[in-house]
Order: C-alpha cells, then sequence, then structure tokens
C-alpha cells in the first residue's frame, strides 16, 4: 500500500516547522544526536540566532543560511558540533523529504513563530503547507493575525479557520474571532481556507454541530461557492486521496 497524505484534523500535526518549534521539541531531537540539550536556554538561544541573521539583512534565505542559523540555536541550549550540524540539519530537511513526497505540511504553532516559516517555506516552493487555527491569534491582538496575512503571498500556503470557538470570548457564534475568518478569507480567498472539526477537543467546551454550524450557516460573509471551497474542496485539493 503506498501512502499519500497524513491528516490530523485535532491537535496532532504531521509535523512542527523546524520539526518542532519549542524548547522540548529541540530537546527530544537532540537525545537522538546525543546531545543533552537545555529547554531553558533556548528563547536566549533562539534570539541570538535571529539577532545574526539580522546584521546580515542581505544573505538570502537559503538552504545553507537555514542550516546554519538552526545550528546556532542548537549550540546556545548547549549542543557541541559536529552533532548540532547533524542535528540541525536533519530539522531542516524533514520539509524536503515531505516536498519529495508530496506529503502536506500541517503546522500547529503560535502566530509569533509564522517568521519562521518563511525560510522553510521558500526552501520548499512545491511543498502545500496548512496553517492550523489561523495559528490561535490571541482574541485581543487583533494586530498579530498580520503575522499570518502577510504569508499569503506564498501560493500554496493554506489556513484552517478553526479553533473559533477557543479564540473567542464572545458566545455562539463567536463574533469576535470570526473577524479573524473574514481578514484571512479576504487575504488568503475560500480555495485556500479549510474547515477544521477540532473533535474531540472541542467538546470540552462547544458542540462538534456548532462548529460546523459557524461556518455553514452563520458567517455571512460567505457565499454557496465559498461555502464548498471551505468545507470540502480546498482538503480535496491539499489532500488528493482519490488519485
Amino acid at each position: 500500500m503506498q501512502l499519500r497524505a497524513v491528516l490530523f484534523d485535532v491537535d496532532f500535526t504531521l509535523a512542527k516547522p523546524g520539526p518542532d518549534l519549542g524548547p522540548e521539541g529541540y530537546r527530544r531531537l537532540g537525545l537522538e544526536y546525543g546531545l543533552d540539550l537545555d529547554p531553558r536556554r533556548y528563547p536566549e538561544a533562539r534570539l541570538a540566532a535571529m539577532e545574526s541573521l539580522e546584521r546580515h539583512p542581505e544573505l538570502r534565505h537559503d538552504e545553507e543560511l537555514w542550516f546554519a542559523f538552526t545550528e546556532r540555536i542548537v549550540v546556545g541550549m548547549g549542543g557541541t558540533p559536529p552533532a548540532s550540524r547533524d542535528l540541525a540539519v536533519a530539522m531542516t530537511r524533514l520539509w524536503e523529504r515531505a516536498q519529495s513526497l508530496k506529503v502536506p505540511m500541517q503546522i500547529y504553532a503560535p502566530i509569533t513563530r509564522m517568521f519562521d516559516l518563511v525560510p522553510l517555506i521558500e526552501q520548499c516552493p512545491d511543498l502545500d503547507v496548512v496553517i492550523d487555527h489561523m495559528a490561535d491569534c490571541p482574541i485581543d491582538r487583533p494586530d498579530h493575525l498580520e503575522k499570518l496575512l502577510v504569508l499569503a503571498r506564498y501560493p500554496r500556503l493554506f489556513v484552517k479557520i478553526s479553533h473559533l470557538w477557543s479564540i473567542s470570548r464572545q458566545p455562539y457564534p463567536w463574533l469576535d474571532a470570526q473577524e479573524y475568518a473574514h481578514r484571512c478569507y479576504e487575504a488568503f480567498g475560500p480555495q485556500r481556507l479549510m474547515w477544521g472539526t477540532d473533535w474531540p477537543v472541542c467538546k470540552q467546551w462547544t458542540t462538534y454541530e456548532d462548529t460546523l454550524r459557524v461556518v455553514r450557516d452563520d458567517m455571512p460573509f460567505l457565499n454557496d461557492d465559498d461555502k464548498s471551497w471551505i468545507l470540502s474542496r480546498t482538503v480535496e485539493r491539499v489532500w488528493p486521496f482519490s488519485r
């Protein structure tokens, strides 16, 4: 049997960028390379790596630059060469492997990490990338949603307009979070948006029926063709199981 795609529709993903944007992800992968990385040093290490990139704005986001950036984080967390380099390459090559297999990369990462995706997206231009839950942008920081919206310039990046019930501070139909969905709609268009059930996590706060109903019946900015894309056709485009 040939594996054509892997799809998770709850808070489990095929991979997270880097492949896991977070200190525990680095620590876990570090163990496979004999490195005892300190998660507490991750924020400082990542900031130092970012500052290094900013001092060289003329550099392109090519493969070697991304390897070096990731290795700086690993070293900042206590890693040492040559294992630090091997780990950095492995973290980046996951995206290349997904691209070669035509397996979409599904990302569950916070809005503050959207910039980190840019080098990987540019390195793998033929890879479909799906951002979960509008990157869980906090409802009291609508300005931060722009970090996601600017990624609309990448034609193979898609967004799930899910988690409205979690992002919102209002009762159904979660109009404050709907504003985020509307902004995503204007930036990406319905052909690059998709619904997500959030099941079974949603059952703690709402119902499966309402997570569907809000898109099907209670988003006035969507027409019937938009709903057809968001509820099924975009998913079929990204995960073409019938092929």
